[in-house]
């Protein structure tokens, strides 16, 4: 409340509302009342697609990367769309849709993020409740790796695909995963037995990211 000298006045804060009935987390509470409301809009200005078809496309570039044993550099946001993509993996292992293969966690704060979700399921939305009731989802990754210092994301380098990196978008524009990007991209014309994909979520400026596999490469919109 603010008090300008003639009557209060109430103001809200708030951060990215995000999709309604997206997995996880339930719908945000209705604003019922006030007189200014300020909220993040990072990607209010644009048309979005629905999730069933971004988890399609999604699911194809995992299959795809598999098969060819590549490995698959995923740029994302540490709270939310990180835990998304662990519950998307976890119910494509569950549903043998691919064999469980490596993923690593590479971002300290979606490493911490997860943690605070797993203790706090009376957040989560009823379907997302009665998953996890099945069989926690954590146990679907036998070889999920936390990426918590530099080394670890080093060793990365050295691990043979199929894997999956997770990081946030810092971490790989100019953090410790650009040298994966790097060396992934920059040698792929060179490796006839495996592939990379690339992949990044809009919040990448112009809503591009670059897929490199051994038959060259291209832009594509991931949006």
């Amino acid at each position: 409340m603010v008090d300008d000298g003639e009557k209060p006045k109430r103001l809200v804060f708030s951060g990215d509302l995000g999709p309604k009935n997206a997995p996880i987390l339930r719908d945000y509470e209705p604003l019922r009342q006030t007189d200014l409301a300020v909220l993040e809009s990072t990607y209010g200005d644009r048309e979005h697609q629905p999730l069933d078809k971004t988890v399609a496309k999604f699911t194809s570039i995992v299959i795809d990367a598999v098969s060819a044993g590549g490995k698959i550099l995923v740029t994302t946001v540490a709270v939310g769309p990180a835990q998304l993509l662990v519950l998307l993996l976890s119910q494509m292992f569950r549903g043998r849709l691919v064999q469980p293969f490596p993923i690593f966690f590479d971002s300290p704060m979606a490493i911490a993020a997860t943690e605070i979700y797993r203790h706090h399921h009376e957040l989560f939305e009823n379907e997302t409740l009665i998953y996890i009731a099945q069989k926690p989802a954590h146990e679907d990754f036998p070889s999920l790796k936390s990426c918590v210092t530099a080394e670890d994301s080093k060793k990365i380098n050295d691990q043979p695909g199929p894997c999956l990196v997770m990081a946030s978008a810092g971490m790989s524009s100019g953090g410790r995963t650009s040298c994966i990007t790097s060396r992934r991209t920059s040698g792929s014309r060179r490796r006839t037995s495996s592939s990379s994909a690339v992949r990044a979520p809009a919040h990448w400026a112009g809503g591009w990211s670059r897929a490199t596999s051994s038959s060259g490469s291209s832009a594509k919109k991931s949006r």
